[in-house]
């Protein structure tokens, strides 16, 4: 018996075939958060599912749920392809990154719409971001849909002393992403650096900001400690490594 039939807004983060013309389709939707569903026909019905269904659309979707928790897509309606992800590999790979961190992290159920907002921005970004500049933009985009999910803290703070050093560089180790000023760090000679630019490029992103990394001037060390940090705080949080990242790596560096 259906419980809930409203109508939601969905991004699609990932499909798996199934039976002859089955998908079983996992989404971030703002009004119940992430949900696995089952769409009969998907792969073939245009009249259920308008422009058919595809990874990285924003589509509205009509969602039925049984008493079991169990979801069944009835029909969708596209409104917005993002077809720009799929014109080169780098996009595409960052796009599919983000994706999966979203699908490790987004709570199932309830009201995502506060996710799902960062999550559109950083595909709309990398729609038309210069390709030199897509890494920075990907690593900036995690730091905003982690910390918005309350795993990353919104700005560059000391561990110890709760310290904003201002013009001050912080520290961190491959082993641990908490960051230390100088006076806390255990040994800042075996330390990786986190400088002051780089901070700032994390606050700004951390606050839904990502013009600087797609348009500003940042340093090419500035940005790529930043995407180390942000790299190795995503392994801590997910306690692995995601399977998109090495596609990444080989595609965007």
């Amino acid at each position: 018996r259906v419980v809930d039939d409203r109508p939601d807004t969905a991004l699609i983060l990932h499909l798996v075939p199934y039976r002859d013309a089955d998908l079983m389709v996992s989404m971030l939707a703002a009004e119940r958060g992430r949900v696995d569903a089952s769409a009969p026909s998907g792969r073939k019905s245009r009249t259920r599912f308008q422009a058919g269904l595809d990874k990285f659309c924003l589509v509205e979707v009509e969602l039925a749920t049984d008493r079991q928790g169990r979801h069944r897509l009835r029909s969708s309606r596209l409104l917005e392809p993002f077809d720009g992800l799929r014109v080169d590999l780098e996009r595409m790979a960052a796009a599919e990154l983000a994706c999966e961190v979203v699908r490790a992290t987004a709570p199932e159920g309830g009201d995502a719409g506060s996710l799902l907002e960062p999550v559109v921005a950083l595909l709309r970004l990398l729609t038309v971001v210069d390709l030199a500049r897509v890494g920075p933009v990907t690593w900036g985009g995690l730091v905003w849909i982690l910390g918005a999910q309350g795993f990353l803290p919104r700005d560059c703070r000391c561990v110890r002393c709760d310290g904003l050093p201002a013009g001050e560089d912080l520290y961190f180790s491959l082993a641990s992403g908490a960051l230390r000023c100088r006076g806390h760090a255990l040994d800042p000679g075996a330390m990786r650096i986190l400088p002051a630019g780089s901070q700032a490029l994390y606050d700004t992103a951390a606050a839904g900001n990502l013009r600087p990394l797609a348009q500003g001037t940042a340093t090419s060390g500035e940005l790529k400690q930043l995407s180390l940090y942000a790299e190795l705080r995503v392994h801590e949080i997910l306690n692995k490594t995601p399977r998109s990242l090495e596609f990444f790596h080989q595609v965007v560096g």
